[in-house]
């Protein structure tokens, strides 16, 4: 519609539609977000400030203490499921195994304080077992997760790797008796 040095043409245009000869915004940065964030926080609006650093965290890349930044102002947000998230990337940056199933382990208390996240939450014992098979707190929790979901082939699984884990020979041989009369009576399956 505009032609250069069509002054006419220019208003012309504008009138029309201002779109047309609309300077491009520019984009606030990764450390602009991440200032606004912490401006809203401050200002307790709590789930703006977390959707700001989520997008920060996805410009900029992961770093341990802005995914603990997350996990604070979403926990004031009263939004577990963005805590979840976060522990979930870094569970998935963690190299170290026992550091993994750290992560998991939190995660899987985090999950196990909200009614709907429980059988995920005993999901997230069972791994961190998987990446520590030698701990017995890790069994323990697995096995508490699983009998707050009520997965009968879970709490065998787990009760096993109580029986497995245990220093005890009395609560070896609980678990595994209780392993068996669960195997037997609920899931008719005896040999596990």
């Amino acid at each position: 519609l505009a032609s250069p040095g069509q002054p006419r043409d220019l208003e012309v245009a504008r009138h029309l539609d201002p779109r047309v000869l609309a300077q491009p915004h520019k984009p606030a940065s990764a450390d602009e977000l991440e200032t606004r964030a912490k401006a809203l926080a401050a200002a307790q609006r709590y789930l703006e400030a977390v959707g700001l650093l989520r997008v920060v965290a996805a410009h900029k890349g992961y770093d341990g203490e802005r995914e603990r930044d997350i996990q604070d102002v979403a926990e004031k947000a009263g939004r577990a499921d963005l805590v979840v998230e976060s522990l979930g990337r870094m569970a998935g940056a963690a190299t170290d195994p026992a550091a993994r199933a750290g992560v998991r382990r939190e995660r899987a208390l985090v999950r196990a304080g909200q009614p709907s996240m429980v059988v995920e939450a005993s999901k997230d014992a069972r791994a961190a077992f998987g990446l520590v098979p030698g701990d017995a707190d890790t069994a323990t929790l697995w096995l508490q997760l699983a009998e707050m979901a009520g997965d009968d082939k879970d709490v065998a699984d787990a009760l096993g790797a109580v029986a497995s884990t245990t220093a005890k020979a009395s609560e070896r041989s609980e678990a595994h008796a209780r392993r068996v009369r669960l195997l037997q009576e609920k899931l008719g399956d005896v040999d596990g």
